[in-house]
């Protein structure tokens, strides 16, 4: 799977890490073994993005629609994978007129947005640098490539 061209794309660490295996052992205990209505919507928002990997405009708001239904499924199983942070980082996206949303377990970590607008992106990135100096949040923005082939590790 490729990413549409002309994304705009950021990547921002919001301070601290989460402690992914208490998120899935609560995750486990909501779910009870079956397929909840939040977690089933959460799966059809997913799949409506691999869907619009054609354009950038449709994989936007498709990734908007999934970032929504992650946080309704959030409220849902109260796992808190929007923390505090990334509800502040979150309302920062919006004013700019880009989606985020968090990565992995979410908590405080790592959080992704996505865009069509590069000035748009570049003044979410502002933003979050501005607002994690004010807030001594140590929001940062990372600095990343994406790669078609996704994550590799190489010995050094």
């Amino acid at each position: 799977m490729r990413l549409p061209e002309g994304l705009a794309k950021q990547v921002v660490f919001c301070g601290e890490g989460t402690a992914t295996a208490q998120r899935l052992t609560a995750f486990d205990a909501w779910r009870k073994g079956g397929t909840p209505a939040a977690l089933r919507q959460l799966a059809e928002a997913a799949e409506a993005v691999l869907g619009r990997l054609d354009e950038a405009a449709g994989f936007t708001q498709a990734f908007g629609d999934y970032a929504a239904a992650l946080a309704r499924f959030d409220r849902a199983t109260g796992l808190g994978i929007f923390g505090p942070r990334h509800q502040h980082i979150r309302k920062l996206a919006a004013r700019a007129g880009v989606y985020y949303k968090p990565c992995g377990a979410g908590g405080d970590d790592i959080g992704l947005a996505f865009g069509t607008d590069a000035d748009a992106m570049a003044h979410f990135a502002h933003m979050v640098r501005k607002a994690g100096l004010a807030a001594e949040q140590r929001f940062e923005t990372v600095a990343m490539r994406f790669s078609n082939t996704g994550a590799q590790v190489r010995p050094r």
